[in-house]
């Protein structure tokens, strides 16, 4: 905010966007947040001037990051984290946040708080099947 370049609707002038085509896997940090991650992408593009962002998964919840864009896009932002944080990272379905075997919170539906329970150590497997699975689509 101390750039001249800055205004009160303004947080960055941003740098244009740059949206990921092909893997689903560079574009949202796990496989149930895709659509909420392509809404973002889709705002940022739309954005004026255009947006950006990068994304990872903390504390059961989307974190954006490296943000970059009108004021109206952060705030969109920030309602999609909010909503990140009641959706299942693994399916997208209704969830709510839970530690894990390793003391990590992890947003789950029920499904897959026991998926992943059972999976112990090997939880990542939950989520290679739910990326395989978005690749079939």
């Amino acid at each position: 905010m101390g750039s001249p370049r800055s205004s009160a609707s303004e947080i960055e002038q941003p740098d244009p966007v740059v949206e990921a085509s092909g893997s689903r896997r560079l574009l949202a940090p796990v496989p149930g947040w895709v659509g909420i991650v392509r809404i973002a992408s889709v705002a940022a593009a739309a954005s004026e001037p255009p947006a950006s962002f990068q994304c990872r998964a903390r504390w059961g919840r989307l974190a954006w990051y490296d943000v970059r864009g009108p004021r109206a896009f952060v705030e969109l932002l920030w309602a999609l984290e909010e909503l990140s944080a009641s959706l299942c990272e693994v399916c997208g379905a209704p969830a709510v946040a839970r530690e894990s075997w390793d003391r990590s919170v992890h947003t789950l539906c029920p499904r897959h708080a026991v998926a992943i329970v059972a999976a112990g150590p090997h939880a990542a497997s939950v989520y290679n099947s739910a990326w395989q699975a978005l690749g079939d689509l």
